[in-house]
C-alpha cells in the first residue's frame, strides 16, 4: 500500500508542475566607429527595432524574420547589418571603437499569464 501511496504522490507533483515555453535568445555585437561615442544610443535602437519587428511574429520565425530585415538595422550609410553564426552583427563605420553585445529577446512585450489548469485539482475543489 506504502508503494501506491509513494507513486501516487510523485503521479500527483508531476500532474501540478509548471510547463513553461521559451525561445532561444539571439546574440548580437554592436561594434562602434572609432569616432563615435553614441553606443548607447545605437543599442536602443537596435532593440527598439527588432521589438518592433518580431511584434505579431511567431517564436520559431524569429530567426527567419531578421535575416530577411537585415537592412532595418542600418540606420545611416555608415552600418552595416549581417547575420552569420546564428548571430546578428551590426558594424558602424570602421567598427574599430567600442563593442557591446548581448541578446535579442522579447521581454519588453507584454504577454499574459497563462494559469495551468488541472483537471486533478479542480474534481478536489
Amino acid at each position: 500500500m506504502k508503494k501506491y501511496a509513494i507513486v501516487a504522490i510523485i503521479w500527483f507533483c508531476f500532474l501540478c508542475s509548471k510547463v513553461c515555453s521559451t525561445s532561444e535568445a539571439i546574440p548580437y555585437t554592436l561594434y562602434m566607429d572609432s569616432e563615435r561615442n553614441d553606443l548607447y544610443e545605437v543599442k536602443e535602437e537596435v532593440l527598439i527595432t527588432y521589438e518592433n519587428l518580431m511584434r505579431g511574429v511567431s517564436d520559431e520565425s524569429d530567426v527567419m524574420m531578421l535575416v530577411h530585415s537585415l537592412e532595418e538595422f542600418e540606420f545611416d550609410d555608415t552600418m552595416k547589418a549581417k547575420f552569420q553564426n546564428n548571430e546578428l552583427e551590426i558594424i558602424v563605420g570602421d567598427g574599430e571603437g567600442a563593442f557591446i553585445s548581448g541578446e535579442l529577446k522579447r521581454d519588453l512585450l507584454c504577454v499574459p499569464e497563462v494559469k495551468p489548469k488541472s483537471w486533478l485539482l479542480e474534481m478536489m475543489r
